[in-house]
């Protein structure tokens, strides 16, 4: 979700996809969090965009958003550019994507570690305790076998309780192959969705056990 997090059109993201929809997101103001896109671009205003017809000002908040990308040059006309810059830009945006989760710094992960500092003071106002599941990219599972993944360190230093997946998955990938626990679309297999249920299960009982006793 770091890279969603700074999405407000989902075609923009994944321009191979269907046209799909727009959604609010969150920006940080002087370090707080402002929602944008909310209510959402719908209907005409949503199309209107996407077509460049009428393009909203909001697109200045969706990250992923081109404005070269969106114009159709004389070029294009021609099958064969058209594919090779395809697949460029699909290449480089999977190596920009690779590297927010490893800019500590960049608008990615700090976004999306105060969003899970507002969730934890939302959990811990009820009265409850807030946990935050890690489920590690199958592009980028090496990096998780450390235990030491920047999004988990970065919400650990704010005190916020983590289940980190990572380490537990680059182990299994290792014994079982990548493909056990990740399906061709790099969606979870039922083992793996197993596994995370085995470990949640594990980890809360230990703890509510020490709350009982």
């Amino acid at each position: 979700n770091l890279v969603r997090n700074l999405s407000i059109i989902r075609f923009y993201l994944t321009p191979n996809g269907n046209l799909g929809g727009s959604k609010p997101r969150f920006v940080l103001d002087s370090g707080k969090l402002a929602i944008v896109n909310s209510p959402t671009l719908s209907g005409q205003d949503f199309l209107d965009t996407v077509l460049q017809k009428n393009v909203s000002p909001l697109v200045k908040h969706d990250y992923w958003y081109r404005e070269d990308e969106q114009r159709f040059p004389v070029y294009y006309h021609s099958e064969a550019v058209r594919a090779v810059f395809s697949v460029y830009k699909a290449y480089e945006r999977r190596e920009v994507r690779n590297r927010m989760y490893f800019d500590k710094e960049g608008e990615a992960l700090m976004v999306t570690a105060a969003i899970a500092e507002s969730f934890k003071r939302e959990v811990e106002g009820i009265g409850a305790q807030a946990y935050v599941s890690i489920l590690p990219q199958r592009e980028i599972l090496d990096a998780h076998a450390s235990g030491a993944f920047p999004l988990a360190e970065m919400l650990k230093a704010r005190s916020i309780d983590v289940l980190d997946f990572g380490p537990m998955f680059a182990a299994k990938a290792k014994e079982l192959g990548v493909e056990a626990l990740y399906l061709p679309d790099s969606h979870l297999t039922a083992l793996a969705n197993r596994l995370i249920a085995e470990e949640i299960n594990r980890r809360l009982s230990r703890e509510i056990d020490g709350v009982s006793k």
